[in-house]
């Protein structure tokens, strides 16, 4: 039987429920996965903490019980590489909403308004000085 010829066959089944062909499918196919794997997190743009076997896992469990119609062996890796490539931009996405609060909802600018209030600060005075300061030093200004 050559390479190519029971991967598509095997791909079918597993979408049919076969969790043998789903575990005969891995083992064909897990190495070049991996390889992929490694090379999408290579290629990636922004560094990434997850291990390749994590991203091959990804895939696979986005691709489980979906009939993509795959043609080859050749086929299905290309999709997979697509997919491990939406993991990682999600996986970005999810970093950087963590970074800008995480979905918390931010203080209401009443709620600053009030801290300078309550503390006796004068915004204009404020402004006025920190204008001051950019004429100096626009970099101080903004930090």
């Amino acid at each position: 039987m050559a390479p190519d010829a029971p991967v598509p066959e095997l791909l079918h089944r597993t979408v049919q429920g076969d969790g043998a062909a789903a575990d005969r499918v891995m083992a064909i196919l897990y190495d070049e996965l991996r390889s992929i794997a490694r090379a999408q997190l290579k290629k990636s743009p922004v560094r990434v903490s997850l291990p390749p076997t994590d991203l091959v896992h990804e895939a696979y469990l986005r691709l489980a019980g979906r009939d993509g119609g795959w043609e080859s062996r050749g086929h299905f890796l290309r999709l997979c590489a697509r997919v491990m490539r939406g993991a990682l931009v999600d996986h970005a996405r999810r970093r950087n909403a963590q970074r800008r609060g995480g979905g918390k909802p931010g203080a209401p600018l009443h709620a600053a308004a009030l801290w300078f209030e309550e503390r006796n600060i004068d915004l204009i005075a404020l402004d006025e000085a920190l204008d001051r300061l950019a004429e100096r030093d626009e970099r101080k200004r903004t930090i």
